[in-house]
């Protein structure tokens, strides 16, 4: 993708644009993905936005909008309680895994946890509503968008992640696994197994390119993905996203911003989101990273760099 000009855009060509703003920015140009458009003037821009990367959590919006359209169809009752038991605990983030079991959630419930505070519990609750990654991916597919792809639940991630410490872990159902925690503990050790669980090619969360995901929330923010009142939901919870340090960190309070971030500190740091304006103009961003050997907050740095970059470009085309 060649990037598109428009009067008063940069005359070096929105892609070489972008290129040099992550630099700029502090970000090593082989370590991002991205993806840029504004909707109105249709001014377009990437970065190897057509490279596959580990979407990590973002992968959680196309489980949210199958989810949430299945329940609009009847086939997933939204208000089913689920009891909290340590078989359905999750390692990594969330809130769902460090309260008592017995606990009942509702179906809803889950869905709004696993989007704006990533909750892991949660989310396997909601791939277990929705029958499990590959529903997903047919959704997807079925919408043109195959180059999104869920590869498995939470818990198939953090045990092969746990797997690559101690080939025993194989055998751990969900609760040995929340129960016992990963087999290496020492936290230098435990950064090194990781690093090479990353490095060495471990098992994806889920996968996607810039641009296939930038499609994606072209379709919900036009409320074509799925059935209108889907897309509005969706995007309700969407913009209820817990977490600031990174597309609206620098942002004016002017411009809502509905995102989903995705994580494995430090190597990946990713968001996507849709930017809108007070005026209802609409901006699609979507950063994907991987690699990453510096602290976290390099990587939120550079995402949040390039959204205040992309939106003051947009700014100041249509003043």
């Amino acid at each position: 993708m060649s990037g598109s000009t428009v009067e008063g855009a940069p005359t070096i060509g929105v892609d070489a644009w972008l290129a040099e703003l992550i630099r700029a920015s502090g970000g090593v140009l082989e370590q991002w993905s991205v993806y840029f458009e504004d909707v109105d003037s249709s001014l377009k821009g990437s970065v190897s936005a057509d490279l596959p990367m580990d979407t990590m959590s973002v992968i959680k919006v196309p489980l949210l909008l199958l989810l949430l359209q299945l329940a609009r169809d009847g086939d997933v009752d939204l208000d089913r309680r689920v009891m909290l038991t340590k078989d359905r605990k999750r390692l990594g983030t969330g809130v769902l895994s460090t309260l008592d079991d017995g606990l009942q959630v509702t179906v809803r419930d889950a869905a709004v946890l696993m989007t704006t505070v990533s909750d892991n519990t949660a989310t396997d609750i909601v791939f277990d509503a929705v029958g499990g990654p590959h529903q997903v991916n047919a959704a997807l597919a079925s919408r043109g968008l195959p180059g999104i792809e869920a590869l498995g639940t939470a818990f198939d991630w953090f045990k092969a992640l746990a797997t690559s410490m101690d080939p025993a872990c194989a055998s751990y159902s969900p609760a040995e696994l929340f129960v016992k925690g990963y087999p290496i503990t020492d936290p230098r050790e435990a950064r090194a197994a990781r690093a090479r669980y990353h490095f060495a090619g471990g098992t994806r969360f889920g996968s996607a390119t810039a641009d296939q995901f930038g499609r994606l929330l072209r379709l919900l923010n036009d409320r074509q993905y799925c059935h209108p009142s889907v897309c509005d939901e969706a995007m309700r919870i969407l913009a209820l996203q817990a977490a600031s340090s990174r597309i609206p960190r620098y942002l004016p309070p002017s411009i809502t911003v509905l995102h989903k971030a995705g994580d494995f500190a430090p190597f990946i740091a990713n968001d996507v989101g849709i930017l809108r304006t007070a005026g209802g103009a609409s901006m699609i961003l979507c950063m994907f990273s991987a690699g990453h050997t510096r602290s976290w907050g390099y990587a939120e740095e550079v995402i949040s760099r390039v959204a205040l970059g992309c939106t003051n470009m947009v700014a100041e085309l249509t003043s």
